[in-house]
């Protein structure tokens, strides 16, 4: 239990001091900021990193179709795009001079919008296809689910105030889980989300949002156990086994809160990975990886441009004597 938590000593409303075991916040991957934007509405706002309207997003990264270089999309909400399309790179401090027409997103669902980026950076670290738990095998066998530990990075508005621009991270944990459909606020149409708890707010929409499971952590088995499972027990109907890694995995975009009669129920609203997926592999997009590779490949086709030229010799101190023989010579007196 010490790996997941701490003992301490609280004392209670009785006045009684008792010892308590308390989960504790995870610790997190430094390199995930280095992934992170900030959307703004214009060019002065971004470079001054000003506080107010806008958002979050994140940059991912996605191979061509024939396993070739990766190309960089910046990704967050589709509402947040429209009104605020100005990219801020976190890594770079590179300002974007994005309009609303560079984003590609859906005229309906999910609330989503990407853009590919013309930006190559070492201190950019995007969210990989294989960090997506709909897409590794190995992650889904942590059979994700309710009470998970779950993390979010973004712009936080009350920081800004303060001139701390640095990404922040918000703690929470899953609510409801498998995805549930909420009706979007400016589209009525049904969003795909997940619920999670978590004190997110104005300026969190378009975080990516990951699941974090620490070594030791109980995990529930699929079937029953069999030789092959290590370290399993069973608790009433359940089977658990217990995780030997600890696993981060990328779960989907926030994009707002549960409301509640006007104010807010600390319940994020989370668009799942899938949806992300779906939406980078639409046909659109693959063709512009396509047109993209068919430029780059023109390019290094280019035949280089050798200049012909005979080598002049090289001047030595012979050539040198005898320049400066001829050059010298008597000056006769004026007659």
């Amino acid at each position: 239990m010490g790996q997941y938590g701490t003992v301490q000593k609280r004392r209670f409303q009785d006045g009684v001091e008792r010892w308590t075991w308390e989960k504790r916040v995870p610790r997190i991957p430094d390199e995930l900021t280095d992934s992170i934007i900030g959307l703004y509405k214009t060019v002065a706002e971004a470079k001054a990193q000003s506080p107010g309207k806008g958002g979050s997003g994140f940059i991912t990264a996605v191979s061509d179709e024939i396993g070739g270089e990766l190309s960089l999309y910046a990704v967050t909400n589709r509402h947040v795009a429209q009104s605020c399309p100005v990219v801020r790179i976190h890594a770079t401090e590179q300002v974007l001079d994005l309009t609303t027409n560079n984003w590609h997103f859906e005229a309906s669902t999910p609330d989503l919008a990407v853009c590919l980026l013309d930006v190559d950076s070492p201190l950019i670290q995007p969210i990989h296809r294989g960090h997506f738990l709909s897409a590794n095998i190995v992650l889904q066998q942590l059979n994700i689910g309710l009470g998970d530990d779950v993390f979010m990075l973004g712009r936080y508005h009350p920081a800004e105030h303060f001139s701390i621009h640095d990404p922040t991270a918000r703690f929470g944990n899953i609510a409801l889980w498998p995805s549930r459909h909420v009706a979007h606020p400016k589209t009525l149409l049904p969003e795909e989300s997940f619920l999670v708890e978590m004190r997110s707010q104005n300026g969190c929409s378009g975080s990516p949002v990951f699941v974090i499971v620490e070594s030791g952590s109980p995990r529930p088995l699929n079937g029953p156990p069999n030789e092959s499972s290590k370290g399993w027990r069973i608790t009433g109907m359940s089977a658990y086994t217990i995780t030997e890694d600890r696993r981060v995995a990328f779960l989907g975009v926030d994009w707002g809160h549960l409301p509640d009669k006007g104010g807010t129920t600390l319940m994020a609203l989370v668009v799942p990975d899938h949806q992300l997926v779906k939406l980078l592999d639409s046909k659109e997009l693959v063709e512009q990886r396509k047109e993209l590779r068919e430029k780059k490949s023109k390019e290094k086709e280019q035949p280089t441009v050798v200049l012909d030229y005979q080598e002049e010799p090289s001047f030595t101190k012979e050539d040198f004597e005898d320049a400066l023989k001829k050059a010298s010579r008597r000056l006769e007196p004026d007659k």
